[in-house]
């Protein structure tokens, strides 16, 4: 719905916004990619160009990212490794290996998990209180969901993916935990607001793609 489109774009604008200023640590090919994304969506997907065509496009022209402004595609203490001009031919090598790849959302869907895979990336938090009014803390990870105990930080219970399934009304997170042997345990949180109901579940759909597809990964490989 609209509500998963708006909370995802936020998310990536505010995970770019991250990475650009350092607080996620990146590698020099972590950050080329993050920055190819970040381009994709910002001129579009790459297309070759008709031989036919004269038309000039000035995406296409060299020059065109570094006029840009490479602080705006790469974090500063990666920035000094290489000249402007340089960085501008490994971003824009990175954007045609992306290829066509769809729209936009596609493409933020892309950022938002590249991200979330990094080893730098941590717990976000989310304030909400169970149906008995007690306060707690909703803590999203790689790893899974966390129900917390916001005076000590206590963990008071532990819903790991792939097995956990989460979703929402306009008031409540709703957390089933599956067991094989046994009937999903159900935990139910009332959220602050809408937003904040579709932000948890948006960003728990994303690890549990990310999660699926680790364990697809693995099954493979037995």
């Amino acid at each position: 719905g609209s509500r998963d489109k708006v909370a995802k774009s936020l998310y990536y604008k505010q995970f770019r916004a991250n990475v650009l200023k350092g607080s996620y640590v990146v590698t020099e090919r972590q950050a080329i990619q993050l920055a190819a994304f970040a381009f994709a969506l910002q001129v579009g997907c790459y297309v070759a160009p008709d031989p036919g065509d004269k038309t000039v496009n000035p995406v296409l022209q060299s020059g065109y990212i570094e006029h840009d402004g490479i602080e705006k595609h790469i974090p500063a203490y990666l920035r000094v490794k290489y000249r402007d001009s340089q960085w501008e031919s490994l971003v824009r090598s990175a954007w045609q290996a992306i290829g066509n790849v769809g729209d936009s959302a596609t493409i933020q869907q892309m950022y938002c998990e590249f991200v979330l895979s990094l080893p730098s990336f941590g717990v976000e938090y989310f304030a909400v209180e169970r149906t008995t009014g007690e306060p707690r803390l909703l803590g999203v990870s790689a790893r899974g969901l966390a129900e917390i105990e916001p005076q000590h930080y206590d963990a008071v219970e532990l819903f790991p993916w792939p097995v956990t399934k989460v979703t929402t009304t306009s008031t409540t997170v709703v957390v089933a935990r599956h067991a094989k042997d046994a009937a999903a345990a159900t935990f139910t949180y009332l959220s602050s607001s809408p937003m904040q109901a579709k932000a948890i579940k948006v960003l728990c759909d994303l690890y549990q793609v990310i999660a699926f597809r680790a364990a697809q990964a693995a099954k493979g490989k037995e």
